[in-house]
């Protein structure tokens, strides 16, 4: 896997950045026509209808395609996309691809069944399908058995390979090749953005994007020009914020009846840093943490050890690495920490969460806000 940053070797489609010397005239005019074609992979994410543009920060492998050498044999395992998104996988030269996939309907029987084969492998690692190490042939006598639906594909030179949401594939190189491959979305995959959120809390697996970002900036420039989408994407997204936000508002108001000190973060990101990072995330279940957390005193030494006006000013990098290089505090998202009190066995008469703090990454203001402004609109 090549993922290179400097002109000329981020991709093998034709880019503005990176022009060769010796064309000129008419191939000239068929260079610069492919390198504003939206099926350029530099290009689809942020095609129009996709919705990765929408948060104005690109993600390597995702928004910036990878390039990948194959060569004899060499095999990528079973796998689904980051967050069932759908992908585009272009060869440019070399032998055949071999492809298999499972469509959305057989993923329950696959999991199924590879739990059953190694259940001691996904005790002790949940997220074993994510890390992109596990292989079984789809001609293996267990896997007819079960009775997996799965479909096989062989890709060659100047092909396209699109994958659905939420549908598993694996395969192998017949040879030397080069192929490349970039992740986008389009309407009729908001669902699957949903599913992936709450499949990835059982397994602990981080997500690559806050889906609750994407839906306010949906609305936020649905809400200054309603022809950027249409009606019917809008109140999907309208109804999927609301329920997602009203349930994390009764969490809030719960928590607020016990934690006496909440504080609305300021968010610093530095452009620099190659590194940033743009969630927070829950120490337990690694979910982003959309609109809250709570920070979570393990013991009582961990009060004194960091000052609110500090903690207040930090990146969010360094909030995450807070939660996972102190064992002295915990960063938990809403739902988390409301069962640890549910939890915890008060023995002394003491508040357990006396010192815990309520940190608010968005302005429940600002939400409540856009949410009347939208749907005035959406009535109209």
């Amino acid at each position: 896997d090549i993922h290179n940053e400097l002109p000329g070797q981020i991709t093998g489609f034709p880019t503005r950045e990176f022009i060769p010397k010796n064309i000129n005239g008419d191939e000239l005019k068929d260079y610069l026509k492919y390198c504003d074609h939206p099926m350029n992979l530099t290009n689809l994410p942020m095609a129009h209808n996709s919705l990765l543009p929408l948060f104005k920060r690109n993600i390597s492998g995702m928004t910036i395609p990878w390039i990948y050498i194959g060569s004899l044999f060499s095999t990528f395992c079973w796998h689904m996309e980051d967050q069932y998104t759908l992908s585009a996988n272009y060869q440019h030269e070399g032998g055949p691809k071999v492809w298999y996939s499972i469509p959305e309907s057989g993923c329950t029987k696959f999991n199924d069944l590879l739990n059953d084969m190694s259940p001691d492998l996904f005790i002790k690692q949940p997220d074993l399908l994510h890390q992109l190490v596990t292989l079984i042939s789809p001609y293996d006598s267990n896997f007819k058995k079960s009775g997996i639906p799965v479909y096989k594909a062989v890709q060659k030179p100047n092909e396209y390979i699109i994958t659905f949401p939420k549908c598993y594939h694996a395969g192998f190189n017949t040879g030397y090749n080069f192929n490349e491959a970039v992740n986008f979305t389009i309407d009729f995959w908001l669902p699957y953005g949903f599913g992936a959120i709450t499949d990835y809390k059982l397994t602990q697996k981080a997500c690559v994007f806050d889906m609750f970002d994407l839906m306010i900036n949906v609305l936020d420039k649905y809400n200054k020009d309603t022809l950027l989408f249409n009606d019917a994407f809008v109140r999907q997204c309208y109804s999927s914020l609301i329920v997602f936000y009203n349930t994390e508002l009764k969490r809030i108001r719960k928590i607020q009846a016990i934690v006496p000190r909440t504080t609305l973060l300021e968010v610093h990101t530095d452009p620099n840093d190659e590194d940033e990072e743009y969630d927070i995330f829950c120490s337990q279940c690694k979910t982003i943490c959309s609109i809250a957390f709570v920070l979570r005193k393990n013991n009582s030494d961990s009060i004194r050890t960091y000052k609110r006006h500090k903690k207040n000013h930090l990146s969010i990098r360094k909030w995450n690495e807070l939660s996972t290089t102190d064992s002295k505090v915990s960063i938990l998202c809403t739902q988390d920490y409301l069962k640890s009190i549910q939890n915890l066995n008060n023995s002394d008469g003491e508040e357990p969460y006396i010192d815990d703090e309520l940190y608010f990454t968005k302005s429940l203001k600002d939400i409540d806000s856009l949410i009347k402004q939208v749907g005035v609109k959406l009535d109209r």
